[in-house]
């Protein structure tokens, strides 16, 4: 199993609204793209870094949905709307294998 995590630091201010926008892309997401593990959204208590983590059996399927999502319109609108909350520059994926 491979997370992929997607964080990014909000701007002053604007955490809720980046985990509320987040939310919404999540439940967007699920909807269109079911996975066998539930995404989550996680606040860091550290440095405040907002983190959307998916679960996908490899990372050529996290490669394929992620062709999916970045040509849904849909989603594009969810996209611009937590970049316009985050600090530019900041934004951070990794990938981990679950032990």
């Amino acid at each position: 199993m491979i997370v992929r995590d997607a964080s990014a630091i909000p701007l002053p201010g604007k955490q809720a609204e980046l985990v509320a926008v987040a939310k919404e892309a999540v439940a967007y997401l699920d909807q269109r793209w079911p996975t066998s593990a539930p995404r989550m959204v996680t606040a860091d208590l550290i440095d405040g870094r907002v983190h959307l983590l998916t679960q996908r059996d490899s990372v050529a399927a996290h490669e394929a949905a992620l062709a999916e999502t970045q040509a849904d319109a849909g989603f594009q609108a969810f996209a611009q709307k937590m970049l316009a909350l985050t600090v530019p520059g900041f934004g951070r994926w990794a990938y981990s294998r679950v032990c």
